[in-house]
């Protein structure tokens, strides 16, 4: 599926268009929110309605993007600890944690 960055800003916010005119947009973003804890990735999708229905249905649609999301996510976690290990030798790695 193609994919094309609309929104940009940098160290902040990213937002791709993916999907084809016929079979609806879909709009896909990822945010760092800065908190008190730290910084928090949020990622979140816009889909047409009837576009998710042609795909089996919210229910469905829902399933499925919930579980690549996760994935997403899972591999996140690994790729952290990876370039913590290698940027921060000897310290004790720093829990991640991404929210649900």
């Amino acid at each position: 599926i193609p994919a094309k960055i609309v929104d940009f800003e940098p160290e902040r916010r990213v937002v791709f268009r993916t999907g084809r005119p016929v079979f609806g947009r879909e709009y896909e973003t990822l945010e760092l929110v800065v908190t008190h804890r730290g910084v928090r990735l949020l990622h979140s999708a816009e889909v047409p309605v009837w576009s998710a229905m042609l795909k089996g249905g919210r229910a469905k649609f829902e399933v499925g993007m919930t579980l690549a999301y996760r994935q997403v996510g899972a591999a996140l976690v690994k790729q952290i600890a990876k370039d913590r290990a290698r940027t921060s030798p000897g310290r004790a790695a720093r829990r991640s944690r991404i929210s649900r």
